[in-house]
């Protein structure tokens, strides 16, 4: 399989006319539902919060199914925020379902009580990821409350967990939670 190679896309697109290449975009939005919601972003911003709250949706579907408990299938969760990173021009708002993630996880846990090892590590890394991105774009301070309310709903969990996450919330926010007691 031969690759595409930009520079080949540019010389396609400068071959064709201002018309064509409007026409070329009608047809990728109209055969391709990723490009469409991706255009309706862009022309309609409130469209972004619809597609939020879909992802959240989405997101605490694996969680808290309507069929009941069930194995949970971590890379739905994960397609869902790449797929929103893909149309988003908010990083608050990628910011927001990354955290959703790890705040789900924790709320799930409280629910249902001790899970395995392999979801703690999921939601571990779920928080770590979303603190990363959250630093990354200067938004530490919008999202400090909303971190430190899913650590603090993480106290007493096993399987490290509680361990896991009061070091990730205190290297990212300079915590030191020995000089608090």
């Amino acid at each position: 399989m031969v690759n595409l190679k930009i520079s080949d896309l540019r010389k396609y697109l400068k071959s064709k006319s201002n018309e064509e290449l409007q026409q070329e975009i009608v047809d990728i939005v109209k055969s391709f539902k990723d490009v469409k919601a991706y255009y309706n972003v862009k022309i309609n911003p409130k469209y972004e919060e619809e597609m939020l709250s879909k992802y959240k949706k989405v997101i605490k579907e694996q969680f808290f199914s309507n069929r009941g408990f069930r194995s949970m299938d971590y890379s739905k969760v994960r397609n869902a925020i790449k797929d929103f990173k893909k149309i988003s021009n908010t990083p608050k708002n990628i910011a927001e379902l990354m955290l959703f993630y790890a705040e789900i996880g924790v709320e799930f846990t409280n629910t249902y009580g001790d899970i395995d090892e392999k979801f703690y590590r999921n939601i571990v890394k779920a928080y770590y990821n979303a603190l990363e991105y959250i630093f990354d774009n200067d938004l530490d301070e919008v999202f400090r409350k909303k971190a430190q309310e899913i650590f603090n709903k993480s106290l007493g969990i096993a399987w490290g967990f509680e361990e896991s996450m009061c070091d990730i919330f205190g290297d990212y926010y300079n915590f030191d939670f020995e000089e608090e007691e």
